[in-house]
């Protein structure tokens, strides 16, 4: 321990301890509370570690929670256990930055009860379909172009060029709706890769959550829902979204922090009364849904080795086994360049930042495109698919 943190008093250690575990304070209410009363002021991490060091935390054994302050306060720890010891804490700060996180966008965006419009079909028309890729957008990622606003501003120009192609699109079809493909990388993770994250991040990864939820809700599913359409999210997750750098093949779309984004978004849309829209968030790395009796899948992507025909073939070829159907279309991310085979059979999406400097000493190129595909109901096509469009985010 610092010399600062054996000056803590027993009265300081209650305080923060009594306010934590009774009340429903975020860390910043806590400590401005904190600071009310006494006079030995303390910042944001101060309080934090005031918690996580002294406290009797019984109700998670699994922790270890006593031997790991023993280790801490006493340094007879050796260098592996008190490295071990710090990022179970470190697990555990996180864990509660990003619950605090979740609070305070559900007080943000506060409860609304919308009145949507019910879509009425003209017999005379075919249905249409349209679906949004909508993925890698990297909230948080921080380039010479791009930071939280400019992510913003894309995501709303996205939906804004979507609800205009409804608009468009319904003078010959019945657009009765939307499939939002959520494929990952929602988050730019500042705790991936350690200090090359904190470096590519705009603000640590709490604050990253509650940018995505925020953003998501109101400039994508808000806006969408009102038109009355009916709103499919498939939604799966990404390598940016992960708690570290570690891929888990142990249910990874609930042990990653897009679960905590799409679960979130799932409840505020209840909460709302949008009936019209419905998620499927899967345990997995992919998710399939149907279009006019053909089968669409989505996956992240990060599971290709590399970007060509043969490789996204072949990948295609084993979820069709899996799921027991002939898959028509297949859609990724990752790769953050559009990419197409097959009569747009198969698409890989763009990014919402585009270039920036990793994928510029890779070689790479990434594209600010997020691609809408049209599906159109009809026995003339072999397959449903109209077309494909992509929305250039980084043009005016």
């Amino acid at each position: 321990m610092s010399n600062q943190s054996e000056r803590i008093t027993e009265e300081e250690i209650i305080f923060v301890t009594n306010l934590r575990n009774t009340t429903e304070l975020t860390w910043q209410e806590i400590t401005e509370k904190f600071n009310k009363k006494f006079t030995n002021q303390r910042g944001f991490d101060g309080i934090k570690k005031i918690f996580y060091a002294y406290s009797e935390i019984t109700e998670q054994p699994n922790f270890h929670i006593n031997t790991i302050k023993e280790n801490i306060r006493r340094k007879r720890a050796s260098s592996k256990v008190a490295k071990e010891s710090r990022s179970i804490l470190d697990y555990m700060e996180n864990r509660e930055d990003i619950l605090d996180a979740i609070k305070s966008v559900i007080k943000t965006v506060a409860s609304h009860k919308f009145k949507v419009p019910k879509f009425k079909p003209q017999k005379s028309k075919n249905n249409m379909t349209l679906e949004i890729m909508f993925s890698d957008v990297h909230y948080g990622k921080k380039t010479s172009k791009v930071d939280v606003l400019e992510i913003r501003r894309r995501v709303q120009k996205m939906t804004r060029v979507v609800i205009d192609e409804i608009n468009r699109e319904s003078k010959s079809f019945n657009v009765h709706r939307i499939i939002l493909s959520m494929i990952g990388d929602v988050i730019e993770n500042a705790d991936m890769h350690g200090k090359e994250s904190v470096k590519g991040s705009e603000f640590g990864t709490s604050r990253q959550v509650f940018e995505a939820i925020q953003s998501i809700y109101l400039d994508v599913i808000v806006p969408l829902a009102n038109t009355g359409l009916q709103i499919d999210v498939p939604a799966v997750t990404g390598n940016h979204d992960r708690f570290d750098v570690h891929k888990t093949y142990n249910n990874p779309g609930e042990e990653n922090l897009t679960f905590v984004v799409y679960k979130t978004l799932e409840l505020m849309a209840q909460r709302d009364g949008f009936k019209n829209v419905k998620f499927d968030i899967v345990n997995g790395v992919y998710a399939h849904t149907e279009i006019y009796g053909n089968t669409l899948v989505i996956e992240h992507g990060d599971e290709a080795k590399n970007l060509n025909r043969d490789t996204l073939n072949n990948m295609l070829s084993k979820r069709q086994t899996q799921i027991g159907k002939i898959v028509s279309f297949y859609r990724m991310g990752h790769w953050h360049e559009v990419t197409c085979y097959g009569q747009d059979k198969i698409i890989v999406n763009g990014s919402v930042p585009g270039q920036d400097s990793y994928a510029e000493i890779k070689g790479f190129s990434s594209e600010a495109i997020q691609v809408l595909n049209y599906y159109v109901e009809t026995k003339n096509r072999p397959t449903c698919f109209f077309r494909s469009f992509p929305i250039y985010l980084d043009k005016i």
